[in-house]
């Protein structure tokens, strides 16, 4: 008999409702770790610029006998590539034979 009873209505759109649920849940748990390996590959971008320019001031001066006067020589002497959109470079010479001070910044958010 029990059969031709009929089924409660919050029964019928829990299945559906559950699935579409998870389904939103894992699609933010996704796009989160999206974000994040995003925002990680900027922070080793910035971190290789910061290695590359450090080592071609010192190189630099190891073999000249002093520092590039502007980020332009440093860049176009020793080829150095990175994305302007991305990042700004603040190169300032403090003197003939004091290393140079390289501060370099996001420009689309701090990562």
């Amino acid at each position: 008999m029990a059969r031709f009873q009929a089924k409660p209505a919050s029964s019928i759109y829990y299945k559906p409702v559950l699935s579409l649920l998870l389904f939103l849940f894992l699609l933010l748990l996704f796009l989160a770790g999206i974000e994040n390996l995003s925002g990680t590959a900027v922070t080793r971008q910035k971190q290789q610029l910061e290695n590359a320019l450090s080592r071609a001031v010192t190189y630099s001066y190891a073999t000249n006998g002093y520092y590039p006067e502007t980020l332009e020589d440093l860049v176009k002497e020793y080829k150095i590539n990175y994305n302007q959109d991305l990042f700004y470079v603040d190169y300032q010479v403090l003197g003939g034979n004091l290393f140079p001070e390289i501060t370099i910044l996001s420009k689309k958010g701090e990562f």
